[in-house]
């Protein structure tokens, strides 16, 4: 039978082995629909309805991630709002159906991932709005699309 010691050849090639995995690996927590994030969430998307509610669309621009906002223009993006007001009335409630988290820790910082569906009364009619949400360790929560997944009961 074999002895490993510290002095052994193999030994030694089983810690450099060792630490030559340990040292290329990154570590990586995360964690699942914790309350806190999902809350997190939901008030960001409330205070989104509150602005369209109050046709207060230059305030929804805090809201949205950096990538959206590149990428759409702010005069296209109100003409949106103003449409699909138009087109499906004003906003009476907003009820969040499911929201679902995953925050990561990994060794650049934290990171929160949300994604969140609502059932929206208008006055003509119910809608289901889905919104992907993103943080990181220096910012904030943000809306990064914000999407019209369905009519329902349109009068």
């Amino acid at each position: 039978m074999e002895k490993y010691t510290i002095t052994s050849c193999k030994f030694k090639n089983f810690v450099c082995l060792i630490l030559f995995f340990a040292s290329g690996c990154t570590i990586n927590t995360a964690k699942l629909n914790d309350a806190k994030d999902i809350n997190e969430a939901k008030m960001v998307i409330d205070k989104f309805y509150q602005e369209l509610k109050s046709k207060k669309y230059k305030n929804t621009l805090t809201l949205l991630s950096d990538t959206l906002l590149k990428t759409t223009d702010t005069s296209t993006l109100f003409n949106f709002y103003k449409k699909y007001h138009n087109e499906n009335g004003n906003l009476i409630t907003s009820k969040l159906i499911k929201c679902e988290t995953k925050q990561e820790t990994t060794n650049k910082g934290k990171v929160l991932k949300a994604i969140a569906i609502y059932k929206v009364q208008r006055s003509n009619g119910d809608t289901q709005e889905r919104f992907l949400l993103k943080s990181n360790s220096e910012n904030p929560l943000k809306i990064q699309r914000y999407d019209v997944v369905a009519n329902i009961n349109m009068r």
